[in-house]
């Protein structure tokens, strides 16, 4: 596998799993009892849907998925449509090409 790919799937799959360890290490050295617990709970949730993520892993990362994910998020808090920003990802087609790329290689 190129190692582009690879670092681009590490990061989208397995570093948010790492991010959130740290995170929560940092919150449990200052939180007390009950923040803890609550803390906790979150992780559990959280912990769960990466799992979902890691066990669907293909060995491929989407990108550009993710790339949307987030610009949707972020333009539903702000109330605005991030699609069509000059940020926004390439035309589908040429999306559509890169992934036919990758699932060969």
């Amino acid at each position: 596998m190129n190692y582009n790919l690879g670092l681009h799937n590490f990061v989208e799959k397995y570093m948010p799993v790492r991010i959130q360890s740290i995170i929560g290490d940092t919150l449990r050295s200052i939180l007390g009892p009950r923040e803890r617990k609550i803390l906790s709970e979150y992780e559990k949730q959280v912990l769960k849907k990466q799992v979902i993520v890691i066990t669907g892993d293909t060995g491929l990362a989407d990108l550009a998925s993710q790339e949307e994910a987030l610009r949707s998020e972020i333009g539903t808090k702000i109330n605005v449509d991030l699609s069509n920003s000059a940020l926004s990802k390439a035309p589908e087609e040429e999306a559509e090409k890169r992934k036919s790329e990758l699932r060969q290689t």
